[in-house]
C-alpha cells in the first residue's frame, strides 16, 4: 500500500474526533438507516486516485476533497468493470457486468429495456432525479436507453474558452479549445433550487479526460509553475486557433486535436502532466467545493449521501501506452471511491476488494430500496458502518471490449487476452510488483489455475441481457460509419 494511504489512514482515529456532530453514529445501524436522503454521484470521467492528495499524491490538488475525505470512507482498491466510458457507465448505473449486459459499442447499442438504472428504481420510489453531463455525447449523455430514469438532463458546466472556427460547408474541424475558465452553476444552482426534496443527482465531468486537460490552462497555482516546454506547446495551440480563425478552419484536416496537435507540435506526454493537476484542481475548486458550500448552507449536508468515483482510469505510458480502453493494469482499472453518509461513524480506509457494480447495490440498501434481482454487485454497506469483514469480494473482474478479461485477488492479476488481441497471458503478483512488470505466467501454475477457475466460474454465471449481433443504429448515415470504425470502437 502506498506510504501515503498508509499515513492516512493512522490518522483516521485522530479526525474522527474532528467530525461534525452531523456525522455521529446512529445507534443500530442497519439497512434503511439513510431512508430518505438525497444521494449525489459525481463520475470524474478518467481520474486516477494517484493524482488526488488524499490518496497519497504528493501535490496539493484536491483541497476540498481533503476536507471531505476526513469525514468519510476512502476505498484504495476499487475497480471499474471496463476501461471505456459508455460499457462502464452502464455497468455502474446497473450493477451488471459489461459482457452481461451487452452495451458495449457507441453508436450501435442501447442499454437493455429488461434493466432498471439506478435513476428507474429511485424516480419510481420519489426521488427527483437529475442527471448534468455532456448531453451530445455518445459515451453518456446521447447514448441510447442510459439516462433513464432522469428526469432533468443538462449541461454539467459553462466554458469560458477560445474554439477553432468550422468550414463554410458546415464541416467540424478538430473542435480545437482552449479552455480558460470553468463553471458548474447548472447543477450547483439545481442544487440549491431542489435541497428540500429527496433527489438523486448525478454529475459527469469530463474535465479530467486526456483530451480536455491538455487543452486547459486555468488560473490556478498549477498553471502557474508551468515548465517551459508546457508554455511553448500552449502557445502552439492560441496561435492555432488563432490561424483557424484567420483561414474560417477550412485548411483543417479533421483530425482529432490531440493527434493532430501532437504531429504538428510534438511535446513530451510528461510535460502535459502538470495541466491534468491544473483540471483536477479546477474540479475540485468550482465543483467540490461550493457543492459542499451549497449543502451546508442550506442545512442539507446532514441528509445528503455523496459518492465520488470515475468510470474507469487512464494510463501515462507505463507501459508505453496513453490513454484507455485496451488494457486491464492498474492505471486503466484502479478508480477513486470516496463515500460520505450522513451518520458514518468516523472517517476509514477500507481495503477490501470493491467494484463498480457494488455502488447501486449500497446505494439501495443504505436507503432502505428493495435491490433488483439483476444486481450483480454486493451492498458495501457493513463496511460503510465499520462492520468488520474477513473477505468482501474474493475476487473482482474486469474486462476489455474485445474480450479480455482480468480477476483480481488481494494479492495477485490473471489476465486473460482474448484471440483477437493475440498476446500472451499474464499474471502479476500485486504485493511484490504493484507496477506489473514481472509477468508471472509460466512460473506460478497454482495461482494461474486458481485464478483462471476463478474467471471461467464467473464467467459462467453471467447471464446475456442485451444482444450479442450488433448493427449501427438506423440514424447512423454510412460515412459516420466508416469513421467510427477507424476509432476502433467498433
Amino acid at each position: 500500500m502506498n506510504v501515503w494511504i498508509g499515513i492516512f489512514c493512522a490518522v483516521c482515529v485522530y479526525l474522527s474526533g474532528m467530525v461534525s456532530a452531523a456525522c455521529a453514529a446512529r445507534e443500530g445501524s442497519s439497512t434503511g438507516t439513510y431512508r430518505g436522503c438525497n444521494v449525489i454521484l459525481i463520475i470524474a470521467d478518467s481520474l486516477r486516485p494517484d493524482y488526488l492528495h488524499f490518496y497519497g499524491y504528493g501535490k496539493k490538488t484536491t483541497p476540498h476533497l481533503n476536507r471531505l475525505a476526513q469525514q468519510s470512507s476512502i476505498f484504495t482498491r476499487a475497480y471499474c468493470q471496463i476501461p471505456l466510458t459508455f460499457p462502464s457507465v452502464v455497468s455502474l448505473f446497473t450493477s451488471v457486468y459489461p459482457s452481461s449486459h451487452n452495451a458495449l459499442y457507441i453508436f450501435k447499442d442501447a442499454v437493455p429495456k429488461s434493466l432498471y438504472t439506478l435513476a428507474q428504481i429511485l424516480q419510481f420510489y420519489g426521488y427527483e432525479t437529475a442527471w448534468f453531463g455532456t448531453l451530445d455525447d455518445p459515451h453518456s449523455g446521447s447514448a441510447p436507453g442510459l439516462l433513464r430514469g432522469f428526469a432533468h438532463k443538462a449541461a454539467d458546466a459553462r466554458y469560458n474558452e477560445h474554439r477553432g472556427t468550422t468550414c463554410s460547408a458546415g464541416t467540424s474541424l478538430s473542435s480545437l479549445r482552449l479552455i480558460k475558465k470553468i463553471s458548474f452553476s447548472p447543477p450547483l444552482r439545481w442544487v440549491a433550487a431542489n435541497h428540500r426534496d429527496p433527489f438523486f443527482l448525478v454529475i459527469h465531468s469530463y474535465l479530467p479526460h486526456n483530451q480536455v486537460y491538455p487543452f486547459a490552462e486555468f488560473p490556478n497555482i498549477f498553471s502557474k509553475k508551468l515548465p517551459r516546454e508546457t508554455k511553448r506547446w500552449l502557445s502552439y495551440v492560441q496561435d492555432t486557433i488563432k490561424l483557424q480563425e484567420q483561414m474560417n478552419g477550412c485548411e483543417g484536416d479533421g483530425r482529432r486535436p490531440s493527434s493532430a496537435l501532437s504531429n504538428a507540435s510534438p511535446v513530451k506526454f510528461s510535460a502535459l502532466l502538470p495541466l491534468l493537476d491544473s483540471a483536477i484542481f479546477e474540479f475540485d475548486k468550482e465543483l467540490i467545493g461550493p457543492l459542499i458550500a451549497i449543502l451546508e448552507e442550506n442545512n442539507a449536508i446532514k441528509n445528503t449521501m455523496i459518492i465520488i468515483t470515475a468510470d474507469h482510469g487512464d494510463e501515462h505510458e507505463e507501459h508505453g501506452y496513453i490513454g484507455h480502453g485496451y488494457h486491464l493494469y492498474e492505471p486503466s482499472v484502479r478508480v477513486p471511491l470516496v463515500m460520505y453518509l450522513p451518520y458514518s461513524k468516523k472517517p476509514q480506509c477500507i481495503d477490501a476488494l470493491v467494484q463498480a457494480i457494488d455502488i447501486m447495490p449500497t446505494i439501495l440498501d443504505a436507503l432502505g430500496v428493495p435491490i433488483p434481482v439483476q444486481a450483480q454487485g454486493k451492498s458495501m454497506i457493513d463496511l460503510l458502518e465499520g462492520h468488520p469483514a474477513r473477505s468482501f469480494n474474493d475476487y473482482v473482474f474486469s474486462e476489455t471490449i474485445d474480450g479480455t478479461c482480468a480477476v483480481r485477488s488481494p494479492g495477485w492479476k490473471l489476465i486473460l487476452h482474448s484471440a483477437e488481441a493475440g498476446q500472451e497471458n499474464e499474471l502479476y503478483n500485486l504485493e511484490d510488483d504493484p507496477s506489473e512488470r514481472k509477468n508471472l505466467i509460466h512460473g506460478k501454475t497454482a495461482e494461474v489455475e486458481r485464478l483462471r477457475a476463478a474467471l471461467e466460474e464467473w464467467k459462467r454465471s453471467l447471464p446475456a441481457y442485451g444482444a450479442t449481433q450488433r448493427e449501427f443504429l438506423p440514424a447512423i448515415d454510412k460515412e459516420t460509419q466508416e469513421r467510427i470504425k477507424k476509432t476502433g470502437y467498433w
